[in-house]
């Protein structure tokens, strides 16, 4: 960052020049290919966070990564991926924090109870100078997704219903009642032209974006607790807490529908739809909290990583060749695959 740049206000920004990361022995996924083992190596442990790392994002160049835990008061860190040496770190008091996927806009809640209802202050900032574009307010808000191009904020709220701005000016598109009780999840298309949404009520829901308009109810046995498309749109994937189901998005097809009797806390398509990388957690200690998926037969690719705390949040480098994994214990590790 430029001497001189204004950055959000009460935040403590820290330059490193030395990595802060340990780098542990490296860990095979032993990757079933296509006619071959493609093995995965644990190539890099960054030590992120004290505790829970919520969200990790790649830069649109893959050259830097983003990692959030709210841990006492919320956080947000930029590091570069090649050495693991930390750019900039921001604290915010008492926020959930988003970062869109062009990496332009931040969003950080904070919460405040008024008049019998559970209200939090929404503000959008630039990422990372911190020009703040607007500040709202939204009734029990759950989750948050930006569309891939970050033109597009939405809000899935404890009341079930759905909220759409668009970040340029503010403006309020639409709401709908979405879901039965609460909103647990949202995944845009990739193209923003829709929108995914998963509830406790047994159902996958896809809206047109340009109107609310319900395009399909996907029928699925538990509540939705993760979504995920491919690049191009032609798969979604949704994670229950045990089953996971994909469909062909062109005719609404179920190309795979499988109890694995874990819960699915996070999904993620690698750019050239060949794996699905998955976050899970079970009752059984110790538990496999990363999974590789090849994604012609869904079958397992790798085996457990040892020493490695719950994944809670996954994310492929824009050139797919690199996974990143959030942890429960605040380190983040970042996996490649061997080359042959």
């Amino acid at each position: 960052m430029a001497r001189g740049r204004r950055i959000l206000p009460h935040v403590a920004v820290l330059f490193l020049v030395t990595a802060l990361l340990s780098v542990s022995s490296p860990r095979v996924f032993a990757a079933e290919g296509e006619g071959e083992a493609v093995p995965w190596r644990e190539a890099l442990r960054i030590n992120a966070h004290e505790r829970h790392v919520e969200s990790v994002r790649f830069s649109p160049d893959g050259k830097r990564l983003a990692t959030i835990s709210s841990w006492r008061g919320g956080t947000i860190r930029v590091w570069e991926t090649a050495f693991g040496e930390r750019q900039v770190s921001k604290r915010f008091e008492m926020a959930t924090i988003v970062l869109s996927p062009d990496w332009e806009t931040i969003l950080y809640t904070t919460f405040r109870y008024t008049g019998g209802k559970d209200k939090e202050t929404i503000e959008l900032r630039t990422f990372p100078d911190g020009n703040v574009l607007r500040i709202m307010e939204v009734e029990n808000p759950r989750v948050f997704a930006f569309s891939a191009d970050g033109k597009l904020l939405a809000c899935g709220g404890g009341d079930g219903k759905i909220t759409l701005w668009r970040v340029g000016d503010g403006k309020l598109l639409w709401t709908v009642d979405a879901h039965r009780w609460y909103v647990n999840c949202l995944k845009f298309g990739p193209r923003g032209n829709v929108l995914a949404s998963g509830g406790p009520d047994s159902a996958v829901r896809v809206w047109q974006v340009s109107d609310a308009t319900l395009a399909r109810t996907l029928q699925i046995d538990d509540q939705v607790t993760s979504l995920a498309f491919t690049i191009d749109g032609e798969v979604l994937a949704a994670g229950t807490n045990g089953r996971l189901k994909l469909w062909y998005t062109r005719n609404w097809r179920i190309l795979h529908d499988r109890w694995y009797g874990f819960y699915f806390r996070d999904l993620a398509f690698s750019n050239d739809a060949k794996v699905l990388a998955v976050c899970s957690t079970t009752d059984v200690r110790p538990s496999v909290s990363l999974r590789l998926l090849r994604l012609a037969d869904l079958k397992e690719m790798q085996v457990p990583v040892q020493e490695m705390r719950e994944a809670v949040c996954i994310d492929f480098s824009p050139d797919g060749k690199m996974l990143a994994a959030g942890c429960s214990d605040g380190t983040v590790r970042l996996f490649s695959p061997t080359e042959r």
